[in-house]
Formats: structure tokens, C-alpha cells, sequence
């Protein structure tokens, strides 16, 4: 990313490696290959897949027990430091719940979008 001299928000999609449960940090992985050291801040939060006339379906439990391969999507802040950078994840949005099972591929998902 050279050197960058601001910040700026972004949001990557990719698979974890690498948790670090006590550094709360992990590495994402876009599907071209291209990585990530994000870290999780003790303003981080997380949301599950919800359908239009449900609720929030928080998922905060998963932040500190993240699995290697696990899909996600990182909304976050980059901030220049030290000649590089630091992401910041600000949501964590997990896609599956449970971990495998994607409820977009429930057969009435796009039925209850109404």
C-alpha cells in the first residue's frame, strides 16, 4: 500500500489465518491472494446473516474464537504507521451461522425478502 500519509476506510472480504486470540489479531486472505493483518479493538463488533424482518443477530462470541478458513467480511479503518499501515476491523460480519452453514442458501431466503 506504500506509504500512506492518511486514513481511510474500506471493506475486505476474504477467508482467516493466522488468529491470534491474545494479540486479537488475524490475517485475512482475498480470494487473490492478497493479506491482511487486521486487528480486532475493543470497539470491534460483529452481526450474523439476518433476513429482512428479523432481528440483530449479534455475534460478538465469534470475534475471540475464529476459525482458520473461516469466511468474512471486515469493514475497517487503515491508519498510516511507521512508513506502513494498520487495519482496524470496526464489524466483523460473519456470513454463516452456524460456522459452514450459509443461511443465503436456505430455500426460502429470498422468499422472506419482502
Amino acid at each position: 500500500m506504500g506509504n500512506m500519509v492518511f486514513e481511510f476506510s474500506d471493506t475486505i472480504a476474504g477467508y482467516v489465518s493466522k488468529f491470534d486470540a491474545n494479540k486479537k489479531t488475524f490475517v485475512l486472505t482475498t480470494v487473490d491472494k492478497r493479506e491482511f493483518q487486521v486487528k480486532i479493538t475493543s470497539n470491534s463488533w460483529a452481526r450474523g446473516p439476518r433476513n429482512l424482518e428479523e432481528g440483530y443477530c449479534d455475534m460478538g462470541e465469534r470475534m475471540g474464537k475464529m476459525q482458520d478458513g473461516q469466511y468474512l467480511y471486515v469493514m475497517g479503518i487503515f491508519y498510516p504507521e511507521k512508513g506502513g499501515h494498520v487495519y482496524e476491523a470496526k464489524a466483523l460480519i460473519f456470513p454463516d451461522n452456524p460456522p459452514g452453514t450459509y443461511r443465503i442458501e436456505e430455500t426460502d431466503w429470498f422468499v422472506k425478502q419482502q
